[in-house]
């Protein structure tokens, strides 16, 4: 492809115009191998370097500008340059049309390659510069990144570490029952296999043997039905001391007991747990004097359930509303409750003998860390006549 340029320059018929209108009455033609072609008049005239045609005064080419060579002519047909384009630039003076020859345009090419590669040391250095205060930056931002990723991942860690001791310490709690209820199992066994042994001498081993796997087996089933009934309760709470509704409709009770869950609720700021269903335990007692039923509150999970029942140790400093007579227990199986009831009556039996600073966790008594604290009026906080189903 022959490049034509447009630049500041004059046009090249002005140049070749002596040898034009000396050649004036030469024919067109194509040369050979030579770049001339002699004359008439002793002139010898230039061809077009792509074609051959003589350059004549009537042929339109151009002359590479740059070497001025006698060998660097071409027409404008091997430069696909239309005539008008080419008539009107010629006519001007001041002609902008350039063209070089492809020897030129290499050396050009070159040259231009070799002084780009000279580019003064100063821009180098700033550039170096520039590049080294990006990195800089670069490595403060990750410096930042990685110190508030520590922290968060630190912190995600620390909430995962405190979740499985608490669950450790639960199973902990679960064998350690597991292993009493399995003694006392044993103990009965071996005392009902003595008992059995000393009224009736004459039974068989193979009868008594039976009796012994019957025994273990109905124990076992009751345990796993206890194991389930606890997983079955493990989301709900018991609700004690919200006054019932008035309202004849059951849709009106459920409305206000719902509103007054979720009042309570703010007072102990767990607005955000959810509760998936409320319901009275019980017949609703006649008279005027008789204590509100208990309310059965099913949570939408575990975390939801200990979260209420860890903030509703709150509710006794909440005395405007009458908050203070509301108490919050988790939702116990009959065994559970007789034990607890156990471990309250205990509990009792040492505050009147003078023991104070006491407190249950996990169904067994121990000394609270700290300051004194009030004791528990037990009569007032667990009520007899109250049973949950």
């Amino acid at each position: 492809m022959v490049k034509v340029s447009l630049v500041h320059s004059k046009s090249t018929a002005d140049k070749t115009k002596t040898q034009r209108k000396a050649a004036a009455n030469t024919p067109k033609g194509c040369g050979g191998r030579s770049s001339k072609v002699a004359t008439p008049a002793g002139v010898d005239l230039p061809i077009c370097s792509g074609c051959g045609q003589v350059v004549s005064d009537d042929v339109r080419a151009l002359q590479c500008d740059c070497c001025q060579s006698s060998e660097a002519w071409r027409c404008i047909d091997c430069l696909n340059l239309p005539v008008e384009l080419y008539d009107m630039l010629g006519a001007k003076g001041d002609s902008v049309l350039k063209w070089l020859c492809d020897r030129c345009q290499l050396s050009m090419s070159m040259g231009g390659s070799r002084s780009s590669n000279s580019a003064p040391e100063g821009k180098i250095d700033q550039l170096l510069t520039l590049i080294q205060k990006l990195m800089d930056t670069f490595e403060h931002i990750d410096a930042r990144l990685d110190e508030k990723t520590d922290a968060t991942v630190t912190a995600q860690i620390d909430v995962r570490i405190k979740s499985v001791e608490e669950r450790l310490i639960q199973m902990e709690n679960r064998m350690t029952s597991k292993e009493n209820r399995l003694e006392e199992k044993v103990d009965a066994i071996n005392k009902k296999v003595e008992e059995t042994a000393s009224n009736q001498k004459s039974v068989p081993v193979v009868t008594l043997h039976e009796d012994i796997s019957n025994a273990v087996r109905d124990q076992l089933m009751e345990d796993k039905e206890e194991e389930d009934e606890v997983e079955k309760r493990k989301t709900n709470v018991i609700v004690f001391g919200i006054a019932e509704s008035e309202s004849a409709e059951s849709d009106d009770k459920i409305e206000e007991d719902t509103c007054q869950i979720a009042a309570m609720c703010h007072e102990i700021k767990c607005d955000e747990v959810k509760v998936a269903k409320v319901t009275r335990l019980g017949r609703k007692p006649e008279g005027p004097n008789n204590r509100p039923r208990p309310i059965k509150l099913v949570m939408e999970t575990e975390e939801y359930q200990k979260k209420l029942l860890r903030e509703a140790k709150n509710l006794k400093l909440r005395k405007e509303g009458g908050w203070d007579k509301v108490y919050v227990q988790p939702d116990l199986t009959p065994k559970q409750q007789e034990k607890r009831r156990v471990v309250w009556n205990e509990l009792k039996m040492r505050q009147m003998e003078g023991e104070t600073n006491l407190i249950i966790v996990d169904n067994k008594i121990v000394k609270r860390k700290g300051p004194p604290w009030k004791p528990v009026n037990i009569q007032s906080a667990v009520p007899d006549n109250v049973t949950q189903s």
